[in-house]
């Protein structure tokens, strides 16, 4: 049921002809992670890394912080309002899924509309993914995969509360996160490539990683339905 190269060739013929929107989209994003970053400002001397997985680039953004307070404020605060441009993004490519029709930038902007709900979400997840992760690293990977849905949830249902999504995410990838988690190694060689452009391969990566991860989610999304783990109305009510 899960095909990851069904994804990715459908994830290339999806954006064909469409690369400018959500390459400027994940410009945008890339230089308010910049910003965030500077402000930030980690000791380069106490620098942990910490990777805040919602699936891929992963929402596998890296967002070092220091070791002396890794779960500060201030960290926690710009990690959910960059995770509400986050899911505008996923917005838009869900967009791009569902039809072969020009698409504006300002479809990228108009998902901001749910940008509070996007915060809470965020902070959701990256808080009970620290929880787990208190109990050594594994617990909290498989955490993060368990939740990952939720975020592409969330930019298809803008109307669905957090904890909904959550736990809608969590029946979505029942036996399906070893199967995510390779899917998100399965992009590592480009991922190095890319690292080795000073980051500007990342331009068309993460475009490309994301649409080929909502392909993943529609199809759990409707194996879940088709197979009444879960019902239509459960994203809507």
């Amino acid at each position: 049921m899960f095909d990851r190269k069904e994804y990715k060739t459908a994830a290339l013929s999806q954006l064909k002809g469409r690369w400018r929107v959500p390459l400027l989209a994940n410009l945008v994003m890339m230089i308010i992670l910049g910003v965030i970053l500077w402000i930030i400002r980690p000791d380069p001397h106490t620098i942990r890394t910490a990777s805040q997985h919602t699936g891929n680039w992963n929402f596998s953004y890296h967002v070092s912080v220091d070791t002396a307070n890794p779960n500060s404020p201030l960290s926690i605060l710009l990690t959910c309002i960059f995770g509400a441009f986050w899911v505008s993004f996923l917005a838009l490519l869900d967009k791009l899924y569902k039809s072969r029709s020009p698409i504006e930038f300002s479809s990228f902007i108009k998902g901001l509309d749910n940008w509070f709900q996007a915060v809470r979400g965020t902070f959701w997840f990256t808080l009970w993914v620290t929880l787990w992760s208190m109990l050594f690293l594994i617990p909290g990977i498989v955490k993060a995969y368990s939740y990952s849905m939720m975020f592409y949830i969330m930019a298809e249902y803008p109307q669905i509360g957090v904890t909904r999504a959550m736990n809608l995410s969590k029946v979505m990838t029942r036996g399906y996160k070893a199967d995510l988690f390779f899917l998100d190694l399965s992009f590592l060689g480009w991922t190095i490539l890319s690292g080795m452009t000073g980051g500007i391969g990342f331009l068309w990566l993460v475009p490309y990683c994301q649409m080929t991860k909502t392909n993943a989610y529609h199809t759990l999304k409707e194996y879940a339905i088709n197979t009444s783990l879960l019902k239509p109305e459960d994203f809507t009510s």
